[in-house]
């Protein structure tokens, strides 16, 4: 028994010292939809290191090429898009490269549009040590920023055509939280600004409450444990007040 138990001591402490990785799919920004000949999935396999972003750009994000590094052997993928350009590539071509403890740590852009489709016309990729591009064309087209924490990235995907039509991210997870975003406003006024709910461990989210009118007014957050509610405190609604409309989500996630 002693023996037994000195195991399972020993068990549940490299279980706790261990880092599962899991595979989080965030996205993507862009085109909503495509045929399945349309989707595009790179992802680095364990051991692998991102080395270069082959882009093929000019009033948009024509195609993309991923170069991949294990143990000295160069992996290079399909190029995904590119069909507005042709077979060849243009003279837009960008190659970037990257260190070795270089990591992508975000990426932004902006969607336009050609003809009645949406489209990534221009993307940077954010690392530990520096941003590579604007690549494409900016414009006065719609935003998106994609930062995350705590995650490794481990890949891009999305629909593609003639251009980058859209584009996500795959991130590993080694500890239980990713934080991904904001989107809106980055930073706090003051410390009673900024506003945070978290499941506990064994929780189930059971409800959202929703004050909304021209904007989103507030949120209040309702989970259950072992048949027993917890509602979290109300975040925003300064400006909310009487005649708003009151929503409430019952989620069954």
């Amino acid at each position: 028994m002693a023996w037994i138990v000195e195991n399972l001591e020993k068990a549940l402490e490299l279980q706790a010292d261990s880092k599962v990785a899991r595979l989080i799919r965030i996205g993507t920004w862009g085109r909503k939809n495509g045929d399945s000949q349309h989707y595009w999935s790179f992802t680095l396999e364990q051991d692998d290191h991102l080395s270069k972003i082959t882009i093929d750009h000019g009033d948009g994000i024509y195609s993309l090429m991923f170069t991949s590094e294990s143990r000295g052997v160069l992996h290079t993928s399909n190029k995904v898009g590119g069909w507005a350009s042709g077979d060849k590539l243009s003279e837009r071509l960008a190659q970037v490269t990257f260190d070795v403890d270089e990591e992508i740590i975000g990426i932004d852009g902006t969607i336009g549009t050609r003809g009645s489709d949406e489209i990534i016309s221009s993307l940077s990729f954010n690392t530990n040590k520096k941003i590579h591009g604007p690549f494409g064309q900016v414009g006065d087209h719609d935003q998106f920023s994609v930062p995350w924490e705590e995650g490794r990235f481990v890949g891009f995907h999305g629909v593609a055509g003639p251009y980058i039509d859209s584009i996500g991210v795959y991130v590993k997870a080694y500890e239980e939280i990713i934080k991904v975003g904001t989107w809106g406003k980055s930073k706090a006024d003051t410390l009673q600004s900024g506003w945070s709910f978290q499941l506990e461990r064994n929780h189930h989210l059971k409800k959202i409450t929703i004050d909304h009118g021209d904007h989103i007014y507030s949120l209040m957050f309702t989970s259950e444990h072992r048949g027993l509610l917890h509602t979290s405190r109300l975040a925003g609604g300064w400006n909310g007040g009487e005649g708003v409309r009151i929503e409430t989500l019952n989620t069954r996630l």
